[in-house]
This record gives structure tokens, C-alpha cells and sequence, in this order.
């Protein structure tokens, strides 16, 4: 997905938001090298998104190991990057833990409060997250190029009951949350609460102009009906005119008949108040029923030569 307007404003966000504690911090550090390679030596060849992270990820990286960087930023087909080298044995080890399969454990070991999840996720946003433009639904991709540390992240989501369904593709993983219940769960383990109040707004909004043009459709439909009912109604009338056959009819059907012919827009509703005294709708159907049978009856006795149907 391209970068939008939304993402952009819950990375700068989180940006804002970044926790105090030293373990929470570390965690979300991780989360912005999700996609950092561990070489030789403890080098760490990180790459993360330029909007506000590696700043964030300095002043982390300065804090936490004492390293000092300078990113590099690049610009590929308007996705902006920033990738650093960092040499420390500490954060190559804890990194490893994430991606390389013979570290898998059963949970992730930095994750040391109740606090420490949300901020990794915050990390994660931050660093490989996209969202898709709130007015049009609520996706939220997650870039990882690793599929083992996808995966893992994939049992982090789900431990935090958030279902997110992994895709591959050009050698790449992504995480894939597509319900919107989902992608606000996300949004608030990260604290993005302003993103997530947003989200939600605008799916109310959606959800409004859905129902809006339901309904709006359903009464073009009934009016559609009621129209073609109408030129039946007002069709089958002038065929009994035509035949002489009018004024055989009972006074109560030929009332109908002649206030139809007259406000034929009218809905049905409104027709049977029209007539005096004033009838029951279902006693009104039952007179157009008689006008349209008297018509049909005609009409086969005739050969229908006119081709009229009602």
C-alpha cells in the first residue's frame, strides 16, 4: 500500500508518544529494527522508514548501547528510508532472538512489563506499517522481510487478540489485518488514541453513508414499483373506456378508477385517503386488482390485439 495521509499522521503520533521506562524503550527500538540484518561481529545493518524514526532510533541506539549513528537516507519510488550500521554484540543477540530460528522461544524474552507489547508494536508501526486510507476501510500492512520473524510476529498479534493473516510475495512477508476491530486493537496496544478515535469515526461515517444508500435504494426500487403499477392501473382503465366497458363497472371501482386517472403519482397510501369516504389500503388493492382483472378478462376475450399485458 502507498503511504497516506493517515500513516503518516500515526507515525508522528507514536513519535510523540515514546515511553519512559528503559525496558519499554528497548522494545520499541526493536520494533524499529524489525527489519535490521544481523552480520558478523555484531554488526547490525539496520533499514527503517524515514518519517520520524531514525531520529527516534539515534537517540534509542545512543541511549540503550552508547553506539553513536548516522543514517542514511535514500529515497526509492517515493519510499522514504534511512539505513544505519550498528556494531553491538548486546543488541545483535536480542535482535537474533526475534529472527533467527535457532532463538525462537515460546514468547518474546525483551517483553519484561505489561507496558513493553504496546511499545514494541508502536516500534512496528513506526518502522514497516501502512494503513489504508481511512475513508476507503481499515487495512494495516506490515512490511517484514524476514518470514520467520513475521511469523513470529504473527503469535505476538495473536497473544494480544489480534488475528492478522501472513502474505508473501517478491521474496517479502507482510502481515495483513483487515477487520477494523483488528486494526484499532492496533492502533491502541501501540497508544495511538488519536488514530484509533479516527479510525473509528470514520468507519461510523462509512457505515452511515452505507445504510444511507440502502435505504435510499430500497425506496427507488418501491417507487420504481409503485410507478410501473400506476401506468398499469391508468393502461387497464383506458382499455375498459375503450370498450364501453367503464360504466358497467360498480360505482366504488369506477371512483377508484377515475381518482387513479387523475393522480396517478399518487402512492397507494395517499390514494385510498383520496376517496370519500376514505378506504383501507388493502381495500384499495383489492379495487385496482377488480380494474386490472376486468381489463385482462377483456383483453383475451378480444384476441388482445393490442398486445396490452397488466
Amino acid at each position: 500500500m502507498a503511504m497516506n495521509e493517515f500513516t503518516r499522521s500515526v507515525r508522528r503520533e507514536l513519535v510523540q508518544t515514546v515511553p519512559s521506562s528503559a525496558c519499554c524503550r528497548r522494545a520499541l527500538l526493536y520494533g524499529l529494527l524489525v527489519n535490521a540484518e544481523c552480520g558478523i561481529g555484531g554488526a547490525v545493518y539496520a533499514k527503517f522508514s524515514a518519517d520520524g524514526a531514525p531520529e527516534l532510533a539515534v537517540r534509542l541506539i545512543r541511549e540503550l548501547y552508547g553506539r553513536e549513528i548516522e543514517p542514511t537516507l535514500s529515497n526509492a519510488y517515493g519510499r522514504k528510508t534511512a539505513e544505519a550500521v550498528i556494531v553491538s554484540d548486546k543488541l545483535s543477540a536480542a535482535l537474533r532472538e526475534i529472527s533467527d530460528p535457532d532463538h525462537v522461544s515460546a514468547e518474546l524474552p525483551f517483553l519484561k512489563c505489561r507496558l513493553c507489547a504496546g511499545a514494541f508494536c508502536a516500534g512496528l508501526l513506526l518502522s514497516a506499517a501502512t494503513f489504508c486510507d481511512p475513508d476507503k476501510g481499515s487495512r494495516l500492512e506490515i512490511r517484514v522481510s524476514d518470514p520467520v520473524t513475521a511469523s513470529r510476529l504473527t503469535e505476538f498479534f495473536s497473544e494480544n487478540d489480534i488475528l492478522p493473516t501472513l502474505s508473501g510475495r517478491n521474496g517479502n512477508s507482510s502481515l495483513l489485518v483487515k477487520r477494523s476491530d483488528d486494526v484499532e486493537r492496533v492502533l491502541a496496544l501501540s497508544g495511538a488514541n488519536t488514530a484509533t478515535m479516527e479510525l473509528i469515526q470514520h468507519k461510523l461515517v462509512r457505515e452511515f453513508r452505507g445504510e444511507v444508500n440502502r435505504k435510499s435504494n430500497c425506496e427507488v426500487r418501491n417507487l420504481s414499483r409503485a410507478v410501473d403499477a400506476s401506468a398499469a392501473h391508468v393502461e387497464a382503465i383506458k382499455v375498459l373506456r375503450a370498450a364501453g366497458m367503464f360504466d358497467t363497472l360498480p360505482d366504488e371501482l369506477q371512483m377508484t378508477a377515475a381518482l387513479r386517472e387523475a393522480e396517478p403519482e399518487l402512492t397507494l397510501a395517499e390514494l385510498a385517503a383520496r376517496h370519500d369516504p376514505p378506504i383501507s389500503k388493502s381495500g384499495l388493492n383489492h379495487r385496482l386488482s377488480k380494474l386490472l382483472q376486468a381489463a385482462e378478462k377483456y383483453a383475451a376475450i378480444s384476441g388482445n390485439k393490442s398486445g396490452n399485458k397488466f
